[in-house]
């Protein structure tokens, strides 16, 4: 089961740090477009579609996050996930969170804000809830100045500045060459 990715910023805010739901990771919070968590779940589905040959389904849910808390007789965000799996009877979920999706601000070769992005996905098994992997994207793009360690990203985007929606696709591209085969 590929679930939509959910925008952890518009429920937590903008400002600040985001605590993941499902790990003990936090990540900036920052603003997130509309139209980005409908890219990003849509490029995760056709990307797991030319990878995979598990058989996927899609579900369009959000999940009601105020009733995650782990207080007595609320189900926890791990307990939804592995719910929403068995109720389709899907072996794992798999499912995202954003916390920051900022578009660049300028052009391909002058930006006076760049492209900035955080998200987390993660997959997990339906039966108990169990993490089978996770992985994560936590990027705002620097000048090569700003960090010589990432020469290679510097030439493999020609040295211009990127579009969010860049940044996250490539982002998840290299995820996904680290997601599980079977």
């Amino acid at each position: 089961l590929v679930l939509p990715f959910d925008d952890l910023a518009k429920i937590y805010g903008e400002a600040g740090l985001i605590k993941c739901p499902l790990c003990d990771y936090y990540f900036e919070a920052g603003p997130v477009p509309p139209n980005a968590v409908d890219w990003l779940s849509e490029r995760l589905v056709g990307l797991l579609g030319q990878q995979s040959t598990a058989a996927l389904i899609t579900h369009d849910r959000s999940f009601d996050h105020s009733k995650t808390a782990s207080s007595k007789g609320m189900l926890t965000e791990r307990k939804l996930v592995a719910q929403a799996g068995r109720s389709v009877k899907a072996d794992a979920v798999l499912t995202g969170y954003i916390y920051r999706y900022e578009e660049r601000v300028g052009t391909r070769y002058a930006a006076s804000r760049p492209a900035s992005v955080a998200f987390s996905i993660h997959l997990i098994r339906s039966t108990d809830g169990a993490d089978i992997w996770f992985g994560y994207v936590d990027e705002t793009q620097r000048t090569l100045s700003e960090n010589l360690f990432n020469v290679t990203a510097f030439w493999q985007r020609k040295g211009r500045w990127v579009s969010a929606n860049e940044m996250a696709g490539d982002g998840l591209t290299k995820l996904l060459d680290k997601f599980p085969k079977q």
